[in-house]
């Protein structure tokens, strides 16, 4: 029975670590976006903002970030 716990928790730290370098690659990648079009840092602040990591909100942050941009 604690073998199986055992593999229930190391699945599980694993799936958290699998999730959170999917969740940094596409935060930088958003990022490098942001950078490109130069607004980088009111994405940055707009992910602070809304303190969260969740990739929809990711998204907003840089849709919201380059909305300044389109119309420079």
């Amino acid at each position: 029975m604690t073998f199986f716990l055992i593999i229930a928790f190391a699945l599980i730290v694993v799936g958290r670590l699998l999730l959170r370098k999917s969740l940094n690659k596409l935060h930088n990648e958003y990022y490098r976006r942001a950078d490109e079009r130069g607004c980088a840092e009111r994405y940055e602040s707009i992910v602070r903002l809304y303190n969260s990591r969740d990739p929809r909100v990711l998204e907003t942050a840089y849709m919201e970030a380059i909305s300044c941009t389109k119309a420079a």
